[in-house]
């Protein structure tokens, strides 16, 4: 018999990784930080930087995000060059984009022809409360493990300082294939602040009216001086002779001073009134004759860096004002009923922040001296509301809190059999939990 040449055909299937499979993965290697021989660096680009400095100074008490995009710039340096914002909700401890603001984000990139690969970054603040990796931000790295080949991470904050506004970052980059591998990075910004220039310019129209103000005032001023005989006698022009007369005595000295100093002021003499103007009008022709405004040309490049800060300042303030959902986003969404596990285009954005952290001690820096507590920061003062507390570190409506003497918040631990102060009860659960992806339902 003759043997047939067609090759035969072996039949396989292919499965996508699940969402067990990212969880254990999760469970297993956690975030994997490691040590490599010569640091990586990220670079804060001029334009994102100056507009950065100006969200701490618009939004110093509240968390913001955006979702950045990086280059390679040369070896072993990226830098971050540009960034857009969803939609989210924000409040002073945490920051979530929504659904809705994530979709909008890859429809929005795709319009302008933008590679979503290189939109690869989730950067959000922590305000005035120093940079750190809190345990809510652990997790949410661990949760852009979806699918994605990687993401990077950045956190910023402010210094208190009004008259500096000195800000500061921290930075890391996450790999997620062919296993759980996080590396730090070095984190430069840039020394020139483009929305410091832009004062000399924005502000040409109110410094000249600001100067404008001054010297009509002045002149003004010195007009009064000059006709001030002139308008004491007409202020005097009002008749008292019958009042006199028919008492008998001369209050002539109390009528005027009662004239000048009260009935003046609520009925004005109608010529003292009309002299006035006319003063005032004059005032005012000499300061625009003596003022000069100063005209200055915009550089090219801050014209186009105004268009660019100009679109994002919209994007924040309409992000801040529609937020609808409020669950953390991850796409494809991982918790939906009809999941598969595929590559992601897009980093997942959940940023939720929790002041606790195993490794940042408390500073009284940073807590108010009256409210500061050596061990926990889980009180009624950062926490008024148990569901703010509850949705911090994601308990259930089932998990039982209650607040001691001294307002500091406790939870029932079904390891223990009894109620545990917030720190002590993570220590307990962290194993069992420190690995489960944030989820809002």
């Amino acid at each position: 018999m003759r043997k047939s040449n067609k090759p035969v055909v072996v039949e396989r299937t292919i499965t996508w990784p699940t969402e067990d499979d990212y969880k254990e993965m999760n469970k297993k290697l956690g975030l994997n930080n490691i040590k490599i021989g010569k640091p990586l660096t990220l670079k804060i680009s001029e334009w994102c930087h100056s507009y950065i400095r100006n969200l701490h100074i618009k939004y110093p008490n509240k968390e913001w995000l955006a979702i950045c995009k990086t280059e390679q710039v040369a070896p072993w340096v990226f830098e971050l060059v540009d960034m857009i914002h969803p939609e989210q909700t924000a409040s002073s401890w945490s920051v979530t984009a929504t659904d809705k603001g994530m979709d909008w984000s890859v429809d929005y990139l795709m319009e302008k022809w933008e590679d979503l690969s290189k939109w690869n970054l989730i950067l959000h603040s922590h305000h005035h409360m120093w940079v750190f990796w809190s345990w809510t931000d652990d997790n949410a790295r661990l949760g852009y493990n979806d699918g994605r080949f990687m993401c990077w991470a950045v956190v910023t904050a402010y210094s208190w300082e009004p008259a500096t506004w000195n800000i500061s970052y921290k930075g890391c980059v996450n790999f997620y294939k062919p296993y759980n591998i996080e590396i730090d990075c070095n984190v430069e910004q840039p020394e020139r602040d483009l929305r410091m220039e832009l004062e000399d310019y924005l502000h040409t129209d109110e410094d000249y009216a600001k100067a404008l103000k001054e010297n009509k005032e002045n002149n003004f001023k010195e007009l009064i001086l000059e006709n001030l005989d002139k308008i004491n006698e007409m202020s005097d022009q009002a008749d008292y002779t019958r009042i006199i007369e028919y008492l008998g005595i001369d209050i002539l000295d109390e009528l005027v001073n009662n004239f000048r100093n009260v009935v003046t002021t609520k009925i004005p003499n109608p010529q003292v009134r009309e002299f006035l103007m006319e003063l005032e009008d004059t005032a005012t022709k000499k300061a625009e004759e003596e003022t000069q405004k100063e005209e200055k040309e915009i550089p090219q490049e801050l014209e186009d860096f105004i268009l660019w800060w100009e679109v994002l300042e919209k994007q924040i303030e309409e992000a801040f004002r529609t937020w609808e959902a409020t669950r953390p986003y991850s796409y494809p969404h991982m918790y939906s009923t009809n999941y598969k596990a595929q590559p992601s285009l897009f980093p997942s954005a959940d940023s939720n922040r929790s002041f606790y952290d195993d490794d940042i001690p408390l500073s009284k820096s940073v807590l108010d001296p009256e409210d500061y507590d050596e061990t926990t920061i889980y009180t009624k003062k950062w926490f008024p509301n148990v569901n703010d507390l509850k949705e911090e570190l994601y308990l259930t409506d089932e998990d039982m809190v209650i607040v001691d003497t001294n307002w500091l918040y406790m939870i029932y631990c079904k390891e223990t059999q009894q109620f545990e102060y917030v720190d002590d009860y993570l220590d307990i659960v962290e194993e069992e939990r420190w690995y489960v992806l944030p989820h809002k339902a």
